[in-house]
């Protein structure tokens, strides 16, 4: 991980199929997402350094 940040993208209309980082807005929760885009911001911050630091999670095989 090079760069720390919100690894998570609100789409409008609906994430792309098979997108792993985007997440399909909800009609009419606006302010719950931007409330929610802005925690994720700011613990994702919170542990920048230590995430920078940590050793690489092992790929999961799907059976």
């Amino acid at each position: 991980m090079d760069d720390v940040t919100n690894p998570f993208d609100i789409v409008k209309g609906g994430a792309p199929e098979g997108s792993e980082s985007k997440v399909d807005a909800i009609s009419g929760a606006t302010m719950t997402c931007n409330g929610l885009n802005k925690a994720i911001d700011t613990w994702v911050g919170a542990y920048a350094e230590y995430l920078k630091n940590a050793a690489p999670a092992e790929e999961m095989v799907e059976e």
